[in-house]
């Protein structure tokens, strides 16, 4: 060897007595600083055990000199210490973890047992590891993989109990950036044993708040995205809705903290929730919800409080109840200042159209609440059965309780139909203005869109100009006009054809067969997207197809 044998004793003493390894001492004693002059094996195989234990520099020490070019000490080099080849493997079973978390050190030591040998051994996850996230046993060698299920549980009971203690920080306004990136390189030290990750919900926009999460854990649950991944949640400001957010927390990971450290990651980054949260706008791409049961639930106090209120508001027990929910810009000025909505303006319709519609539905025994957080308007009927719920009853509990449990939901495409569709309530839109975004996911859906005209000449566009014209996919009305295109409001007598037709078909049992208007519909509307509904017939009949 280049070194002299008594240089060597004093270098490897000396970072023993630097490290205080308790690990390496035993190897040490096992095999004696002088065996290490005899072969190559016991050179490499003490290298092995001193990079599992973090002594690099014992690692570099115990292989100078050896033949730079035998293929065995090539392939451990270049594997940071793993022989692939000739390399022992046991199993590592976790027993306890004992975490130590801190900014400036911290250790997630883990005792355990050995598979090869029964022996106890003690590894920090923290510290230097040979390749692929092993380590060495002490007594006998082998090179040891962790048993991944069993130590999950420490891993989870460690963040956990970590995240609760940086919540603590969050209330007393002393969580400092150096704690969300130590959250996060904590995060990536146990990544290849736990995925952990966080996210924040799209809490200030209702319909995003419903259904991105339920898109969310639909697709997790169907095992579509990574069902594995330990995720800590949070919500975006303003909450649109504060029960709504007590019914999430039910059923995901909460954790303000989580709110805070997601905008601080990449969207592609592997410890942030961005894409299972915010893809696609909630839309079920996968058609799972119609074929699965929703995952909120009212408890049986909530139930209490709901047939409190539907008494205070004169709903018979038992009674069948409709949500009538127009669109109008008063929300959008009212809670989220500071931008120009108005673009959004095409979208809207009146109210005072629909009270046709409400009368037929009350006529045939439905209560009709007109919903809605903030409105242009009342709506005023001398009818017993239809209740201006918004302008005199309303409450975030029941917005949420109303539209998870009504006969169905009438729509022009605002975000509160989103928690009729999480809680599997048939929907129906009218004055539909963007046909691109039509629910296309669920067999029961119905949709009429408004009417769509060139402006030279005043001609309806059939269906197919609609999609074949790139009408379909605009989302604001210079576009429309930019194609000489205008469009109409859905009339009276349409709106309550409609509404007429959707409950001939909720009280079928939501199953009909389709006409042959209906199938050219949507042959035409499935060279665009997947549709599974349907279109209104009272719409397809007056137009061409």
């Amino acid at each position: 060897m280049n070194t002299k044998p008594s240089e060597m004793e004093n270098s490897f003493y000396a970072g023993i007595q630097s490290l205080r390894n308790e690990e390496l001492s035993i190897l040490l004693k096992k095999f004696g600083v002088k065996a290490l002059a005899s072969g190559t094996e016991d050179r490499i195989s003490f290298a092995k055990a001193a990079i599992s234990c973090g002594a690099m520099g014992m690692a570099s020490e115990a292989v100078k000199g050896l033949d730079p070019l035998q293929e065995e000490i090539k392939i451990f080099l270049e594997n940071g210490g793993v022989d692939p080849e000739g390399a022992k493997y046991s199993v590592f079973y976790p027993a306890s973890c004992s975490p130590e978390i801190a900014i400036d050190s911290s250790r997630i030591l883990v005792d355990g047992e050995c598979s090869h040998c029964s022996g106890n051994v003690r590894i920090d996850l923290l510290k230097p590891r040979l390749g692929n996230s092993k380590f060495i046993c002490p007594h006998c060698l082998t090179i040891l993989e962790v048993d991944k299920k069993e130590l999950r549980p420490f891993l989870e009971e460690m963040f956990v109990e970590h995240m609760r203690a940086l919540e603590a920080k969050l209330r007393s306004k002393e969580l400092s950036y150096q704690d969300c990136e130590h959250l996060v390189q904590l995060a990536d030290s146990v990544f290849p044993w736990l995925k952990v990750r966080f996210g924040t919900l799209r809490s200030e926009r209702i319909g995003h708040f419903a259904m991105n999460t339920e898109k969310y854990l639909s697709e997790r649950a169907a095992g579509i995205t990574d069902s594995e991944t330990f995720d800590f949640l949070g919500h975006s400001e303003p909450v649109s809705n504060k029960f709504l957010k007590l019914m999430w927390n039910r059923v995901i990971r909460y954790s303000p903290v989580a709110s805070v450290v997601a905008p601080l990651l990449s969207p592609e980054s592997p410890y942030n929730t961005y894409k299972d949260l915010h893809g696609n706008n909630g839309r079920d791409d996968y058609k799972l919800w119609h074929r699965s049961e929703p995952f909120l639930k009212f408890t049986q106090k909530e139930e209490d409080m709901a047939r409190s209120e539907l008494a205070r508001m004169g709903i018979e027990p038992g009674a069948e109840y409709v949500c009538l929910n127009v669109r109008d810009n008063a929300y959008l000025k009212s809670h989220l200042k500071g931008k120009d909505w108005s673009y959004h303006d095409f979208r809207d319709s009146d109210i005072d159209t629909y009270k046709d519609a409400a009368l037929a539905l009350a006529e045939r025994g439905y209560y009709v609440l007109r919903m809605g957080a903030v409105t242009e308007k009342t709506f005023e009927l001398d009818h017993p059965r239809v209740i201006d719920y918004s302008n005199y009853f309303r409450s975030e509990f029941m917005d949420v309780y109303l539209c998870g449990t009504c006969s169905f939901m009438i729509s022009t495409g605002t975000g509160i139909d989103g928690i009729s569709f999480i809680f599997r309530r048939p929907v129906l839109y009218v004055n539909y203005a963007q046909a691109g975004a039509v629910v296309d996911w669920d067999p029961n859906c119905i949709t009429m869109f408004k009417r769509f005209f060139w402006i030279d000449g005043e001609r309806e566009l059939a269906l197919r100009e609609i999609f074949g014209h790139g009408v379909a996919s605009l989302n604001k009305i210079e576009q429309l006009k930019e194609l000489g295109v205008h469009m109409r409001n859905n009339s009276p007598k349409e709106l309550m054809e409609a509404c007429l037709e959707m409950a001939e078909f909720v009280e079928g049992g939501c199953v009909s067969s389709l006409s042959d208007n209906q199938v050219l519909a949507n042959s035409i509307i499935r060279q665009h997207i997947g549709m599974i509904g349907r279109m209104a017939e009272c719409y397809l009949e007056k137009m061409a197809i």
